[in-house]
């Protein structure tokens, strides 16, 4: 999957060059998620505890027990953090740390899926990154472990009609929603990629249905739009693959579009 994310980068580069720099510095970052091997089994699970958690709108995974390849994820969060850090300023012990304790580790990346910015702060310090980055990084050096275990998944029949705006599969919010050749709206997961059925006319974000607080706008480019919420004031931006000709992978959609996101930002939006 992430190798075939690389082969269509070029291609989405000739159709929107503004986004040169950020596509390159992705490419940089599937290199590395590219050079390391992720080992994951999806857990038997009881599928009428399946059953009941999705009728009562549960995700299959909760974000602090979501399986995980550790020795993976830890490889992966190395590299990104050597390839960031200055020549003469490796955080040597910071990076030992990280691979002698585990259970450390492992309260870093669950600490980072849950947004607990403590231990997001007390990890910065020790490996000298700016604690966004390092959130990001050890977000996307999971991404491997939960992508594989989401292709894995065989209970997503009983999520069928999932009407929430979080990911039925590990409970994260959308990154961006397309528009399919049927006419449907589809929400993408910022984690682990599945795609879900949602309203057209629906905040994914506080469920608000109310037309009159709910709008977009269009963006010089044909087939994108910016999707808002006057009540909780969040965005999403869409993508309409019944007018663009050429589809692409929405995680390079979304990497592509950084330029909406400062147009929505721009407008107050977050």
């Amino acid at each position: 999957m992430w190798k075939e994310l690389q082969k269509r980068i070029d291609e989405i580069k000739v159709l929107r060059p503004q986004s040169t720099e950020a596509l390159d510095r992705f490419n940089e970052l599937l290199e590395i998620i590219h050079s390391h091997r992720c080992k994951i089994e999806h857990p038997k699970l009881e599928r009428e505890k399946v059953r009941i958690k999705a009728e009562e709108g549960f995700p299959l995974f909760s974000k602090d027990q979501i399986p995980f390849d550790l020795e993976c994820a830890i490889g992966i969060l190395e590299d990104l953090i050597l390839r960031h850090a200055e020549r003469d300023d490796v955080p040597k012990d910071g990076i030992k740390k990280l691979k002698t304790d585990l259970e450390g580790a492992k309260s870093l990346f669950y600490g980072c899926l849950k947004d607990d910015q403590e231990i997001v702060r007390i990890w910065a310090e020790r490996l000298k990154v700016l604690p966004e980055k390092l959130q990001s990084f050890s977000i996307y050096s999971l991404k491997p472990s939960i992508y594989g275990l989401r292709e894995k998944c065989t209970y997503f029949s009983y999520y069928k009609g999932w009407e929430w705006g979080y990911c039925p599969f590990c409970g994260s919010e959308p990154d961006i929603s397309c528009f399919k050749d049927n006419g449907k709206r589809f929400l993408h997961c910022s984690l682990c990629g599945h795609q879900w059925e949602y309203p057209r006319v629906n905040c994914p974000f506080c469920q608000n249905k109310d037309q009159e607080s709910l709008g977009y706008f269009f963006t010089d480019e044909e087939g994108l739009r910016v999707d808002f919420c006057k009540k909780c004031s969040r965005y999403i931006k869409n993508i309409d693959r019944r007018i663009l000709k050429e589809e692409f992978p929405l995680e390079l959609e979304f990497i592509s579009t950084l330029y909406l996101d400062y147009l929505a930002q721009k407008e107050g939006f977050k």
